[in-house]
């Protein structure tokens, strides 16, 4: 595993609320000098229901500067966190047409990168979180996940996103670029757009609401959601279960969206 995937996973349990102040000092002091890792961190803000942008207190670099030291201390126990938080299972159709997760995280890493459209026929596979929508006013919150193979169908060990008033503001220093273009595959239909006002209102959609899923899908997702902005490309994979969307990041995240199955139809026209 290398650093930024680490501090990938960080990024993931400070959104939490699970991340100990040594550790969150680490987190940040890395992100003030990884440019990768802040575009991550960025693009997991960009789209829940759940945590407030707030400035950065007064202080923080040196703050930062002080903890790190500390920080080392932690790691064994962070790095047991870690490795707990593991997704694994994707739809058949998907398995030849997309990267597993581990590579759609080293592509956001070490690249920044690339923006890409769907494959024909391609049915969703594996998919990340992440873009502004106009008055989003919440971040979503991150959690790493390591890319494991799976019996086909089969969606094991997610994480569902639950609400957690208590959790610690993200920084607004790392606030998001800006979207291009969004892409939508059901089935064989695939609809794309570069229109803010498009792109705005399938955020409101998406973004995660205050409830949390009652059960965790399994199967095949309804819809590939591909967010390209201008730091890359981050996917969703959209489960409509009873006129509800269950939203699952590539990164193991798992939430209710705030929008509707009717909503979304309607929006994709």
């Amino acid at each position: 595993m290398s650093q930024c995937e680490i501090y990938a996973g960080l990024a993931g349990l400070y959104l939490d609320g699970e991340l100990g102040r040594a550790e969150e000092a680490e987190l940040f002091a890395h992100l003030e000098q990884c440019e990768s890792c802040r575009n991550y961190f960025e693009l997991m803000k960009a789209v829940s229901g759940e945590l407030s942008e707030q400035r950065a207190p007064e202080g923080f670099a040196k703050s930062v500067m002080d903890a790190v030291g500390a920080a080392a201390s932690e790691n064994k126990r962070t790095e047991a966190r870690r490795k707990r938080r593991v997704l694994s299972g994707i739809s058949k159709g998907a398995a030849a047409k997309y990267a597993a997760l581990a590579a759609c995280l080293a592509v956001v890493i070490a690249a920044g990168v690339k923006l890409a459209s769907p494959s024909d026929g391609a049915k969703p596979e594996s998919v990340a979180a992440g873009f502004e929508c106009a008055g989003a006013e919440y971040a979503y919150p991150a959690a790493n996940g390591e890319a494991e193979e799976a019996a086909p169908g089969s969606i094991e060990n997610r994480d569902i996103a639950e609400a957690d008033e208590s959790a610690p503001p993200a920084s607004s220093n790392y606030g998001y670029k800006g979207v291009e273009s969004v892409t939508v595959t059901s089935g064989n239909t695939v609809t794309h757009t570069d229109d803010a006002d498009e792109i705005a209102a399938l955020a409101d959609i998406l973004r995660s609401g205050a409830a949390k899923p009652e059960a965790v899908p399994e199967g095949e997702a309804d819809y590939l959601v591909e967010i390209d902005g201008a730091e890359g490309r981050r996917e969703l994979l959209v489960y409509a279960v009873d006129g509800e969307l269950i939203c699952e990041a590539d990164n193991g995240r798992v939430w209710l969206a705030e929008g509707s199955e009717a909503e979304l139809e309607d929006t994709l026209g």
